[in-house]
């Protein structure tokens, strides 16, 4: 929600943020130390040696700061927990988020007072003791669901002489070595936390719910019916089987909690993709002064956030208009209908893909192409079904940077040592030429004279040589610049943006500035014709672009370039661009792709909020 908020502090807007932090820093879940025990303090539910459970590219990246951008080079689809960490900070770092966080504050009561419209809020600093009262006009719900462990009773799990946890409290699996393991569960956290086990020596890790997972286990790890009682050390199913355990992990999920909302304030949300009480998921039908945000069961986490906190701050700063409480709900009871038509996992992710595409028609935050990320929940369950060991090995692209996540230095359930980050990316390593290229080195060593003759720099002289370029950095002049594959090839109306967005036909032009010789083993350099003539370029077999600069390129500069090819060849980028090369194949003018004029953004979205308007008459 900052983040939507940022630059609505202003004299047009004139909004004032105060967000209400728990914890001593940001991050939310993600924010874990080992170090710290568990307390009333400790929001987050994670552990040592987790990693994503799903690829970053669909539930872990912003569409306006991409991993790229953060990191500066591809890291893993499905990476650490320190790294998501990380992510999180940098780009609040970026936009100075932190300026409007009270941290170490827990709010400890929210009511509505009718006379005055306005919320009288009471918070604690739990490190001074200090009680503060203050009012707001509007109050933003943002505390997650994964805190308040959900604990059912099964007989007999009381006098277990075992241990007995909720992963809630589940630090590190390397204390379960040698033991047999029961987790009650059916869902991520029970599949994760036997992974867990039977990586670090659990002598067995038998799984159990209602209904099964039915993944490819790894021999250690079996799945059975629901538990239906404990006797002693023996745990007892539904089916009549039982065996001895030492101890017992009960992964059931979490409760939703807003101990300081009264009754009549909080959401009767159950862990489903609709909530019952919540328009567009957001607002609070009963007193629409009040949103909530990620309340719904999750698949594109991080990108539903930034879209529902925007509408939030639409309607905060009176540009999206609410319509009646009866229009309201009935809008939901809609989306209640396609949700118990609902099948398959891929009818969750097709459901919520949908609710995330209204999200966006309401407040234009991304481009439709940017919604490419929403095919891949589906191939990301297909790699689980097949290999539940090694699906984090997998790969995917982002939709907002292009980059193609890297295979991680050592899989998963081979990292018996959870790495500190920055040794954990060094050891990904910087791409050089005849690593990625798998270039001959008399083709190397021609490229390198080819570059000494015509520009005077050596390769191995320069800082920036094999480094995979994020937008935002600075290209000194004179240096060589390499900008690592994998771009999406595509035709011209499908091209995906990258740091510098590239469009080549294969087979390409002897003539043109950008030529492919992905046909051809001898590297085709062309450097004849460019609409910056303080840039040109080479393309090696494999796609992969040297761009040399003789000048300083700034971040986020736009950078155009035409030649002698069709409209299927264009390198396009994000903005106009008129030429004046006077070459005689130059088109003059290029329109880049998916280019918005702010106007032209601020018509839509008035046009929206007309209509929005209209439904309320």
């Amino acid at each position: 929600a900052l983040w939507a908020f940022k630059d609505a502090q202003n004299s047009v807007d004139n909004v004032e943020i105060v967000c209400f932090e728990k914890s001593d820093c940001i991050g939310g879940q993600w924010s874990f130390d080992p170090g710290i025990p568990q307390s009333s303090q400790t929001h987050t539910s994670m552990y040592k040696d987790l990693w994503s459970n799903g690829p970053k590219e669909v539930g872990s990246e912003y569409p306006d700061y991409s991993h790229l951008e953060h990191f500066g080079k591809p890291i893993p689809s499905h990476p650490p927990r320190a790294a998501i960490a990380d992510y999180i900070k940098g780009r609040a770092k970026k936009y100075d988020l932190t300026d409007n966080i009270r941290f170490k504050t827990e709010v400890t009561s929210v009511t509505w007072d009718d006379n005055g419209r306005r919320f009288e809020l009471c918070a604690k600093n739990w490190e001074t003791g200090v009680l503060a009262r203050e009012d707001f006009h509007f109050v933003i719900v943002a505390n997650g669901h994964f805190t308040v462990p959900h604990v059912p009773k099964f007989a007999g799990i009381e006098t277990f002489p075992g241990e007995v946890l909720h992963s809630k409290d589940f630090r590190d699996a390397r204390r379960f070595a040698g033991k047999r393991v029961l987790a009650i569960g059916g869902s991520l956290s029970a599949e994760d936390i036997a992974l867990q086990c039977h990586k670090f020596g659990a002598t067995s890790v038998t799984i159990t719910n209602r209904h099964p997972m039915g993944y490819p286990w790894p021999a250690g790890i079996s799945e059975v019916p629901l538990l239906t009682h404990v006797s002693g050390h023996s745990v007892h199913f539904l089916d009549g089987t039982q065996e001895d355990v030492d101890v017992i992990v009960i992964c059931t999920g979490y409760e939703y909690s807003f101990p300081f909302l009264p009754p009549q304030l909080k959401t009767r949300a159950n862990n489903t993709l609709v909530i019952e009480d919540l328009y567009k998921g957001v607002f609070f039908i009963e007193r629409p002064e009040l949103m909530y945000l990620g309340i719904q069961n999750q698949v594109y986490t991080f990108l539903m956030l930034d879209l529902q906190a925007m509408l939030a701050r639409r309607a905060v700063t009176n540009k999206f208009a609410l319509p009646t409480k009866q229009h309201m709900v009935e809008d939901i009871h809609a989306w209640i209908q396609k949700q118990d038509n609902l099948d398959a996992v891929k009818d969750w992710h097709a459901l919520q893909t949908e609710y995330l595409k209204e999200l966006n028609s309401l407040v234009m935050l991304v481009d439709d192409k940017d919604f490419l990320c929403l095919q891949m929940p589906d191939e990301a369950e297909e790699d689980k079904v097949e290999d539940i060991s090694q699906f984090r090995n997998g790969t995917f692209a982002s939709c907002f940077s292009g980059s193609q996540g890297v295979n991680p230095s050592s899989p998963c359930l081979e990292s018996t040592e959870e790495v500190p980050l920055q040794e954990s990316l060094e050891s990904l390593g910087c791409v050089d030429f005849t690593s990625l290229r798998r270039m001959p080195l008399e083709d190397y060593a021609t490229l390198e004279k080819q570059l000494i003759d015509r520009w005077g720099i050596h390769l191995g002289d320069s800082q920036y040589c094999g480094r995979h370029i994020a937008p935002s950095t600075s290209i000194p002049a004179g240096e060589v610049v390499v900008v690592l594959p994998p771009y999406i090839i595509q035709k011209w109306h499908e091209v995906v943006d990258n740091d510098l967005v590239i469009q080549v036909r294969p087979g390409g032009k002897q003539d043109a500035l950008f030529s492919c010789a992905t046909a051809r083993s001898a590297l085709d350099c062309c450097l004849h014709h460019s609409c910056d003539p303080n840039l040109q370029a080479l393309i090696l077999a494999d796609l992969s672009v040297n761009m040399v600069a003789r000048r300083e390129i700034k971040p986020n500069e736009v950078l155009a370039f035409d030649y002698e090819t069709t409209e299927e060849d264009l390198v396009a980028f994000d903005a106009d661009f008129t030429c004046h090369c006077g070459h005689p194949h130059c088109r003059k003018h290029i329109r880049g792709f998916g280019h918005r004029d702010d106007a032209e953004k601020n018509k839509n979205l008035a046009e929206v909020n007309t209509q929005a308007c209209s439904s309320n008459n």
